[in-house]
């Protein structure tokens, strides 16, 4: 008899064979079966061609412009007069209504943009963490 499995957007059980495979589930099966696989991919393929993903380039150059608009955020958050952040990262989320993976990500881009700065509190423990500095350069 053979195994079957199964797939709950089509809501029948199918052979083993009818899964590709994936070493990350338990039981080394995609949850899905493969024409409900390529019903979704054909779904969502539209939208890629009609709106195709940008070059690595310009979804830098998106990613800078984002940032700066945060800084910018920041700016009047904390006020225009601010040169340093003296939050964690979940407390400046919190106060712009940005989720903290985004004000992470932010951060460090203006960083490698070079518009703030972060002084670690103690250089030999630089666990003990970090203040993030907001330089008034102008980007490049």
């Amino acid at each position: 008899m053979a195994i079957v499995k199964y797939c709950a957007p089509c809501g029948k059980e199918k052979p083993t064979s009818e899964f590709y495979k994936n070493k990350a589930t338990k039981d080394g099966l995609e949850r899905v079966c493969k024409k409900c696989s390529y019903a979704r991919y054909n779904a969502r393929a539209p939208k890629q061609r009609d709106n195709p993903n940008p070059n690595p380039f310009e979804r830098a150059c998106s990613r800078e412009s984002k940032s700066v608009k945060f800084l910018e955020t920041l700016l009047l958050v904390y006020g225009p007069d601010t040169y340093c952040i003296d939050q964690t990262v979940d407390k400046i989320a919190e106060h712009t209504n940005v989720p903290s993976v985004s004000v992470f990500r932010y951060l460090h881009t203006l960083l490698k943009l070079k518009l703030v700065t972060r002084r670690y509190h103690n250089l030999q423990d630089k666990s003990m963490g970090y203040d993030w500095y907001i330089s008034m350069n102008k980007p490049h």
